[in-house]
């Protein structure tokens, strides 16, 4: 069912900056003309700088409980920041995040001081006299603000926006006409799936001189602010076709992974997951929510795909139960792991159940597939010398009651950020063979060997559902790593052998 719209809701995208606080009215030109506009009556305001944020490890705060506050508090989560809600009621969906531990939740009425913390703070009330104190605040303190129904009233607004890799296209009216940049971000965004105009011809050319930084894919999580919208997955799948139609694409498996090289630049890499006997039917062994057990399910395909480097796009589940209220709280589970790596369009998700026979005890499958530019992957890179290092501890049911909120398993976010870290090898989720295993397969993938440290860890026990992941670093980046995950850190060795040519 659609939301009603509100005044909230409006102003979907607008000016990136604006002047410093005590500025009012519009900008003026050294002839005294309004900044507004130039003689062509096209905006001209001088104040605009348009940047980029990186927001990853900073707190943030959102001030409203409301649907734009849960679009805000989604979008930041997913740049990697720290995040307060501040509302005396709040959407079930930021609930549901606080009960996790993925943002702190203040159940009250903004107070003065709220908005003097946070690197940046959202005004998502729906009372504009609030909203205007959170932002006089902000700005006293040198804090960015962002501000729902007032573009004149902010230091940042989100643009307009989608990505394809690292090219990034944003449309801004300033937040004088938001519906019109919308629709204008849609048609490029459709131009360069389809290369069918001057614009993306001219993009295409460029990203294929450097095929480094270019791509052919739109990132999952790359939709305006407000709308979270994608490209539907068979579009994306389209985007690869036409250097591969008629032939045969490459295929080739890697430990757990299947990759599926379709150009010289464009490659798939899927990996699946299957759980049984975890749940709540009769003959479950081991006792577990259907909302945990979709988010175990789905946590390791999706680690193995990122900790290679691809950004998932495509989540398919087999569901050995019928459909249903215990299947749908399943993929509840599963919906909202995927929402923290931006997985939300619907069209990105499939699958089935079991409506023909009698189920008495719960059966789960599912499979994660990713796209990524990189041919070579994020595989067998590591090289003598790097240590190995373990995010995260081992545990697993039944002996373990394994937590969505326990703070020592290594979280999505925790891996999606050591995936992009310079001096960071391959990163390998541990599962139920353990880690001794896994680190063996890492030096072996690299022709190495390890040497082992004497760890207070067991490292032949079951990691789980990947609970925590193994990764090859430099020495020179260990402590800088460490202090900035959540999950504990610990050095399990080294690895050891002839050096195979550069790492990168």
């Amino acid at each position: 069912m659609t939301e009603p719209k509100n005044r909230e809701e409006q102003w979907t995208e607008g000016n990136c900056w604006r002047e410093p606080a005590g500025h009012h009215g519009p900008s003026r030109n050294p002839d005294g003309a309004s900044g507004r506009e130039d003689k062509q009556g096209f905006g001209n305001d001088p104040s605009i700088y348009p940047a980029s944020l990186r927001l990853r490890g900073r707190p943030c705060t959102v001030i409203g409980g409301g649907v734009v506050a849960v679009r805000k508090v989604e979008s930041l989560l997913a740049a990697g920041a720290r995040v307060r809600v501040i509302s005396p009621v709040a959407q079930e969906r930021l609930l549901e995040l606080a009960e996790r531990g993925a943002i702190d939740y203040e159940a009250r009425s903004y107070l003065p001081g709220d908005a003097a913390r946070g690197f940046l703070v959202v005004a998502a009330t729906n009372q504009r006299e609030v909203n205007r104190q959170i932002t006089a605040e902000a700005e006293r303190h040198e804090r960015f603000v962002n501000v729902v129904d007032d573009p004149d009233g902010c230091s940042l607004q989100v643009p307009a926006s989608f990505t394809m890799g690292h090219l990034s296209v944003a449309v801004s009216t300033h937040g004088r006409d938001p519906k019109a940049a919308k629709r204008l971000r849609d048609v490029l965004a459709q131009d360069l799936t389809q290369g069918s105009s001057v614009f993306p011809k001219a993009v295409r050319a460029w990203l294929e001189s450097q095929p480094d930084i270019g791509s052919g894919r739109f990132t999952s999580s790359a939709w305006g602010d407000e709308e979270h919208e994608t490209v539907p997955p068979k579009e994306r799948l389209r985007m690869f076709s036409p250097n591969v139609l008629g032939q045969r694409p490459a295929v080739r498996a890697f430990r757990d992974l299947t990759c599926v090289s379709l150009t010289s630049h464009h490659t798939l890499v899927a990996a699946c997951e299957a759980l049984a006997g975890i749940g709540q039917l009769p003959m479950d062994t081991v006792r577990a929510r259907p909302e945990v057990v979709g988010h175990f399910a789905l946590r390791v395909p999706l680690l193995e795909v990122i900790a290679a480097g691809a950004t998932p796009f495509l989540m398919i589940h087999n569901l050995g139960v019928p459909r249903g209220a215990y299947s749908d709280a399943i993929l509840v589970g599963m919906y909202d792991l995927a929402a923290t790596v931006g997985l939300t369009n619907p069209d990105s998700f499939n699958g089935s159940t079991e409506d023909n026979v009698t189920v008495e005890q719960t059966g789960v499958g599912v499979t994660v597939i990713g796209s990524t530019t990189n041919p070579r992957l994020q595989l067998a890179t590591s090289q003598p010398g790097h240590l190995l290092v373990l995010a995260g501890l081992p545990k697993s049911a039944p002996k373990v009651d394994v937590r969505m909120d326990d703070p020592e398993i290594v979280s999505v976010a925790d891996v999606q950020w050591l995936r992009r870290q310079p001096g960071v090898f391959d990163i390998v989720p541990v599962g139920s063979r353990g880690i001794r295993y896994e680190g063996k397969e890492v030096a072996k993938s690299a022709r190495l060997s390890v040497e082992w440290a004497s760890v207070p860890i067991d490292l032949d026990v079951s990691g789980g559902p990947s609970t925590c992941v193994l990764f090859a670093v430099l020495p020179d980046r260990l402590l800088d790593i460490a202090q900035t995950m959540q999950a504990p850190v610990t050095v399990i060795g080294c690895l050891r052998g002839e050096p195979r040519g550069r790492h990168g």
